[in-house]
């Protein structure tokens, strides 16, 4: 059963205890006694609709709404969630039409070899890449940091007869396949996004030139998490006090963690956020420590 709390309203509602008590206190019963009345009904109204249910999020959360939609996909989701979960035998005793399956993988899109560039020769995006000064550049490489598909719908339209359009839309297509393996599931939610793996550091991606400079320190990074449960937007709310520590924490979130996307209460794909705290230590210690923050999708 997924927790609740209360919603705003509960705190309006509380407000009316203190004209009540002045009412009371005062001499004036019968006021008193009207705003009792109103206080009751407003109350009761506010006990209907103000109980928010929380996101599931655990193996018992998301298995009791799994349940509860009764559907293949819904118990699907369970099972790409927790693939050793604690109802993951369960599931292998429903009927058949409920027995979960696991999504297609996206089509490969395949490119001739022609369109490849001949060896020795730089790709043309590639090269328009290395004009740093270029707004062409610029919006592009932005595109690439924020890793929003609107950033680079915004680019190739801005930019059609860039290098680097083809390579915009390649990127936006291959999103677009992505959010295919998650359509709604009417009634599966709410849900908490839920990543497939958070330890995604290594000392293999300790940045050569924090190395160089002895650097090390904590890094807390927030971003979002799109429909598709892609990585985007990475910002730095903590720094380490180093760009070079900053910077690639970013650009490694981006690259590798993935999620099943979070489900608002009709059971449609959402957008929510994570966050993560990176501890940078110098070698002669364990890999990078990784304390993942409590997922809170917004």
């Amino acid at each position: 059963m997924a927790a609740t709390r209360a919603g705003p309203n509960s705190v309006v509602a509380t407000k009316l205890i203190g004209p009540i008590a002045a009412s009371v206190l005062n001499g004036n019963v019968r006021l008193g006694r009207i705003f009792v009345t109103i206080g009751i009904a407003l109350l009761s109204l506010m006990a209907a609709v103000d109980i928010e249910p929380q996101p599931a999020k655990t193996d018992d959360e998301v298995w009791a709404l799994a349940r509860k939609v009764g559907t293949r996909a819904a118990y699907g989701v369970y099972r790409r969630r927790f693939p050793q979960g604690t109802h993951s035998t369960e599931a292998v005793g429903l009927p058949s039409a409920l027995v979960p399956v696991t999504p297609p993988a996206p089509p490969i899109r395949t490119i001739p070899v022609a369109a490849y560039p001949p060896q020795g020769v730089v790709d043309p995006c590639t090269k328009e890449l290395e004009r740093i000064d270029s707004a062409e550049a610029k919006s592009f490489l932005s595109a690439q940091v924020s890793n929003r598909v609107a950033d680079y719908r915004d680019f190739a339209v801005k930019y059609p007869t860039s290098a680097c359009r083809q390579r915009a839309e390649d990127r936006i297509a291959a999103r677009a396949r992505i959010r295919a393996l998650f359509p709604p599931i009417p009634g599966f939610g709410p849900l908490a996004p839920h990543a497939r793996i958070r330890n995604i550091f290594s000392t293999d991606d300790y940045p050569v030139s924090a190395l160089r400079n002895d650097e090390q320190g904590r890094v807390t990074a927030e971003w979002d998490v799109a429909e598709d449960g892609v990585a985007e937007s990475c910002r730095i709310i903590q720094s380490s006090g180093s760009a070079r520590l900053d910077i690639p924490t970013c650009r490694t979130i981006i690259r590798r963690m993935r999620y099943d996307p979070a489900r608002d209460a009709n059971g449609v794909p959402t957008r929510s956020q994570d966050r993560m705290t990176i501890n940078w230590i110098l070698p002669n210690d364990p890999e990078p420590e990784a304390s993942p923050a409590a997922t809170s999708p917004r």
